[in-house]
């Protein structure tokens, strides 16, 4: 279910809206009523009966929203009291979903609620590892780099880890990095995570000296504050403009590509798609790539980069037309523009950055259903966390096909 661009004149679609937002609210009226005995399940003299008695709660009030909703309590971040963090953890589709009933809910003295697991200290990452495998972070070091696609990819390198085979250190340091980054950080900007042995003394030596190549390995309270400084160098290093204006611009040169593995059963909207133009060819194989997408690690306008979906094939000229027909309204009011479009054997493809989503549909849907474009014809996004979401271009337009098959 689409939360964030949901069609209000839809009457199945609203009926399921106003039963989730009851779901949420009974569950706040329930948390809410039941919080102090919450409380009293974490007393030390509780703890045998907690797991039980906590997990079957939450699972009977939280999870009746949707079961894929995890859940975490712990101290308070901004001042003194608890938090609880609601998470759909690898389930981002359905962050909207997070956000809407975190925006529900009541004010309560002594309590913070938190979208993503926050980061924790090297002590706390450390003690989580140790509970969820047979490893320890004693003695690894971290290595950060900006890798494909804009995101950053991390080495840790552990005294335990044997070899490349190691799935328990593997396993460790991707809890290690979750912990330390916090969930956001990971969802957003992370890659790889890697694990390698500690290197021996001598080699140790040369890798922490001023003659190594590649970056200095740190200690892990390095980690968060060198992977903010690489996001902040990415952000340096973004276009300073928004992406449409660089598409408009005649001096900007097009790419036009050809793809070998299109296929109109895949997974993804775009995979019948066989040939492309792009503005930006890095940003095209970001966004096609088949790895999380995240809007955030390409522009510094809080551009959303989108595509339209269109049923039939149209040919390069006959997609200019409805291309020129979209940057025509969207210029008039800065919202956005064509940054390419591809061809596939079953649909078509225009895709946009936008800077308010919203307004930038009313624009240039005004536009395309005076071309009378046919009804399955969709406003889809490349953002990981949207992958659920979507808006036709008529009130009929029933749900994309990729979405109704799951």
């Amino acid at each position: 279910m689409r939360i964030l661009y949901r069609d209000p004149h839809n009457r199945t679609e609203s009926a399921a809206y106003s039963e989730l937002l009851a779901r949420i609210d009974k569950w706040w009226e329930a948390f809410e009523a039941t919080k102090e005995k919450i409380l009293d399940s974490f007393k030390p003299e509780m703890a045998a009966l907690r797991n039980d008695w906590l997990h079957e709660w939450m699972e009977q009030n939280l999870q009746v929203i949707h079961p894929e909703l995890m859940y975490e309590f712990g101290p308070a971040i901004e001042g003194k009291g608890h938090r609880l963090v609601i998470t759909p953890e690898v389930q981002t589709q359905l962050r909207p979903l997070v956000d809407l009933l975190l925006q529900r809910r009541p004010s309560l003295d002594g309590w913070e609620f938190y979208p993503y697991r926050p980061p924790e200290s090297v002590e706390l990452a450390n003690w989580t590892v140790e509970g969820r495998t047979k490893r320890s972070l004693n003695g690894c070091l971290v290595t950060v780099v900006m890798g494909q696609f804009r995101r950053i990819n991390v080495t840790v390198y552990s005294p335990q880890c044997s070899g490349p085979d190691d799935l328990e250190s593997q396993a460790a340091s991707f809890i290690a990095a979750e912990s330390l980054l916090g969930e956001e950080r990971l969802d957003k900007w992370c890659g790889a995570v890697e694990t390698v042995p500690l290197p021996k003394v001598s080699l140790l030596g040369k890798l922490l000296g001023s003659q190594s190549k590649g970056p200095r390995p740190l200690p892990l309270d390095r980690l968060t504050p060198t992977f903010d400084a690489l996001i902040a160098s990415n952000s340096e290093q973004l276009p300073n403009r928004p992406y449409a204006d660089i598409a408009r611009d005649s001096s900007h040169s097009y790419a036009a590509l050809e793809i070998s593995s299109a296929d109109p059963n895949g997974e993804f909207p775009w995979s019948d798609m066989f040939t492309s133009i792009t503005s930006d060819v890095a940003l095209w194989e970001a966004a096609h790539c088949g790895v999380p997408f995240y809007s955030c690690r390409f522009s510094r306008f809080n551009e959303t980069f989108a595509f339209l979906k269109i049923e039939g094939l149209y040919s390069s000229d006959a997609r200019g037309e409805i291309e020129e027909a979209i940057n025509e309204a969207l210029l008039l009011s800065n919202l956005g523009g064509v940054t390419g479009g591809g061809a596939g054997s079953n649909f078509s493809y225009i895709d946009l950055a936008l800077t308010d989503v919203r307004k930038a549909a009313v624009a240039m849907f005004a536009k395309l259903r005076e071309r009378k474009l046919p009804l399955h014809t969709w406003l889809l996004f490349f953002d990981k966390h949207l992958s659920a979401e979507w808006i036709g271009l008529y009130p009929e337009t029933p749900p994309p096909p990729h979405l109704t098959s799951e």
